[in-house]
């Protein structure tokens, strides 16, 4: 079937809800660009799997990324929304997402704290080039609060490189209600420019981490909820405490700096105190496993959301600074029949899914949209890291990426609530075997996805998207430290490029189109080379160093191997015999487990024979291990015995442990 040209006139479709979930489809799913009562005749792409014979090593965690994941909750909360919105304001229409061509020169809504990676436009204050990263301003926020006043032609505009992590400076309340009001009255950008400039040299909050020493931290959330507002005179610089004491910041969960701002614009500092220490004493949000309703504190919707109950947690974190947040109402347990008390719930903001509806519902300003989509999402499975068996899948219609799977949950509430499901098929999953959604933040492609996805809705082109998931839906991640067998390949003999690095990075450099490997199979598990930051440096200087084939780049082409030579000889020196150390342990802590379960055995055959009075009336054993009425008794304590001698085998040693250290320091020389 030929790719659907589809166009999404997204503030119509946002008119109606989602479908239900709807029972597992069979082979035969109804083309999108067909009557319904045509079928298809082509067997549907299995979804959840990528179609590759090769086997890998296991590859390190990318702590990196999964700290990008751990954030993205905060992200989604931290929109440039205006919480003083009246909660029946006019909700605002999605603009048309097309399928492909030239990109919207703004973005609809601010970004907020939600990082930009992409090619995109950006405004700055034109006097302090130096500080241009500091007053970075999003197209929205420009055209909002900026383009209509006389200080306009104080910023200028520049385009931000692919690749390029930005963040809008200007959605900070302090900034777009305090301080540009003030600019704006008074014809004058010295104090904003200031205050922008100042930040570019504070260091980021520390977070949970205590610190001691607090240089440059000490300022950071005061300036960004503090400072300029009618609370500025309720803190004072504790210098003393600073310097002596380890401490942590409250206002590092961004929440609590949203309800200081949210009293502040109230005036209202019991508010802020309130709800400050409440929000720091709340348990994390027990996710989306179901627990007992009497274990936290709950809030119900008003309304059809009912069956939807949200931890205090949530609701603090993502509902109560938000037009949203006379919606619902504290759950009270001598009071309430619905949902049944006593019952086990699940907090309905634990997933990506519906923290996605809500943002696009506070983006838009529509409740309403909301209350449909988290209703019907209720009902579905939720997205799960072990997978779902069954269920309602989609994916992106035409096919062409087998490797890529949207559960009901984040179809609805990332793609539906967007506009986006006209790009979308129902799609037909293995029958009884579990399927992992693309969107789940355990996926190994999520952070990509997610980035692809918030820039089709930024720019306003489908294509940014769909063609980054028909490439590499089913190309396996860079095994990194890891390796791959029977696997394509990319570069040289003696510096390999795996297909994920040579797609991603390596074939859009100046010597991508010259490599002496293109995709060659190799039956060995080998490793990628390019991966690591201090190789893609290295490369990057082979690729400045002339054009192909000139004496420069030969040169240079050759120092990078010798490097890559010395890396790979390196890795057998020292991350492949702590690896080995590891799996000798590992052999070494199963073959104890495994003595345990045949002690447990022969421990009851001993007690059934015992009970059956079976024996023989002779004693088995020895002076060192003691003597039993069976030999089955005998035989499971010299299996326990090998249990617990294997289990301490099992463990590192000093001597073994300072190896490993040595090994670590050695291969960090080259990595």
């Amino acid at each position: 079937m030929q790719n659907s040209q589809v166009k999404v006139d997204s503030a119509s479709a946002a008119t109606a809800p989602p479908p239900k979930p709807s029972a597992p489809r069979d082979a035969n799913v109804a083309s999108r660009d067909e009557p319904p009562h045509a079928q298809r005749t082509e067997q549907p792409a299995q979804l959840g799997r990528i179609d590759n014979d090769t086997e890998s090593t296991p590859r390190t965690v990318n702590s990196a990324l999964q700290d990008g994941v751990d954030s993205l909750a905060a992200q989604i909360g931290s929109l440039g929304i205006d919480a003083t919105v009246p909660h029946d304001a006019d909700p605002i229409p999605l603009r048309i997402v097309r399928e492909s061509g030239e990109p919207a020169d703004d973005v609809q809504f601010c970004p907020g704290s939600r990082s930009v990676n992409y090619s995109s436009k950006w405004y700055y204050i034109a006097a302090i080039p130096e500080s241009a990263g500091a007053t970075l301003t999003c197209t929205r926020c420009y055209q909002d609060h900026i383009a209509h006043t006389a200080l306009a032609d104080k910023w200028t505009s520049l385009v931000i490189d692919e690749g390029t992590t930005v963040m809008c400076n200007f959605y900070v309340t302090r900034v777009k209600k305090i301080l540009w009001p003030q600019a704006v009255q008074a014809n004058s950008m010295v104090e904003i420019s200031a205050l922008l400039a100042r930040s570019a040299g504070f260091q980021p909050c520390p977070g949970q981490e205590a610190v001691t020493g607090v240089e440059g931290h000490n300022l950071t959330c005061y300036e960004k909820y503090v400072a300029d507002s009618p609370f500025e005179d309720k803190f004072a610089p504790d210098r003393e405490k600073a310097e002596e004491h380890t401490w942590t910041c409250s206002m590092r969960d961004e929440t609590v700096g949203r309800i200081a701002t949210f009293a502040a614009e109230r005036n209202d500092w019991q508010a802020f105190v309130d709800g400050a220490r409440e929000r720091l004493q709340l348990p994390p949000c027990a996710g989306a496993a179901p627990v007992p309703s009497d274990s936290c504190g709950w809030y119900l919707a008003r309304g059809a959301l009912r069956a939807a109950p949200v931890c205090a947690t949530c609701y603090r974190d993502h509902l109560a600074t938000t037009p949203f947040a006379e919606r619902s109402r504290k759950y009270a347990p001598g009071l309430d029949r619905f949902p049944s008390p006593g019952a086990a719930w699940a907090c309905s903001l634990a997933s990506l899914g519906s923290l996605a509806a809500l943002e696009g519902a506070l983006a838009q300003r529509d409740w309403r949209i909301l209350e449909e989509t988290l209703k019907n999402m209720v009902e579905a499975p939720a997205c799960a890291e072990q997978g779902i068996v069954g269920g309602s899948w989609w994916t992106l219609a035409g096919g062409g990426c087998p490797g890529f799977a949207l559960c009901y949950a984040c179809f609805a509430g990332i793609f539906w609530m967007r506009g986006l499901d006209g790009f979308l098929e129902p799609a037909a999953a293995p029958a009884g075997e579990a399927v992992k959604c693309s969107f789940h933040p355990s996926h190994p492609r999520f952070a990509q996805y997610w980035s692809k996805m918030c820039k089709t809705v930024d720019r306003g082109v489908f294509s940014y998207f769909a063609d980054y998931v028909r490439t590499m839906s089913t190309v396996r991640p860079c095994a990194h430290n890891g390796g791959f067998a029977n696997a394509k390949w990319w570069g040289y003999s003696d510096s390999l490029f795996c297909e994920d690095c040579y797609l991603t990075y390596v074939k859009n450099t100046a010597l991508g189109p010259h490599l002496e490997l293109n995709g060659s199979i190799i039956p060995e598990t080998s490793f990628c080379q390019i991966w690591s930051p201090r190789m893609r440096h290295y490369w990057e200087e082979v690729c400045a160093a002339g054009g192909p084939g000139t004496p420069a780049s030969d040169k240079s082409l050759e120092d990078f191997l010798g490097v890559s030579r010395h890396r790979r000889k390196t890795y057998f020196e020292t991350l492949s015999e702590i690896e080995t150390m590891k799996q000798l342990k590992e052999v070494q802590r199963r073959r104890a487990l495994f003595d345990a379960q045949l002690s447990v055995q022969w421990q009851g055959i001993d007690g059934m024979s015992r009970a059956l009075g079976s024996r023989d009336h002779y004693q088995y054993g020895n002076d060192t291990l003691g003597w039993y009425d069976s030999s089955a008794g005998y035989e499971a304590r010299v299996l326990f015995g090998r249990f617990t001698e294997g289990l301490l085998a099992s463990q590192l040693k000093p001597s073994e442990l300072q190896r490993i250290l040595v090994l670590q320091a050695i291969w960090k020389e080259v990595e």
